[in-house]
């Protein structure tokens, strides 16, 4: 997710500009959104992980997990 998605989203949520009063301020929201962002991969890798469970072969299912996962990497 990139800073500029996370302000976007931050000031749909009430937090303008002059409502961030210090660097860290800023810091905070962007670790927040980072910690939502990979706790809500976490969940759809789980849900992937537990359907495939249903098949003989899920091996595609564990790259889809992998592919989710993934996504919070490098970011």
């Amino acid at each position: 997710m990139k800073h500029e998605e996370i302000m976007e989203m931050a000031e749909k949520c009430g937090f303008y500009e002059w409502k961030i009063k210090t660097p860290q301020d800023l810091l905070n929201i962007i670790a927040f959104a980072k910690m939502v962002a990979k706790r809500e991969r976490e969940a759809c890798a789980k849900i992937v992980e537990v359907e495939a469970m249903q098949y003989s072969e899920p091996v595609w299912a564990f790259e889809i997990v992998n592919d989710i996962r993934a996504r919070g990497e490098n970011k």
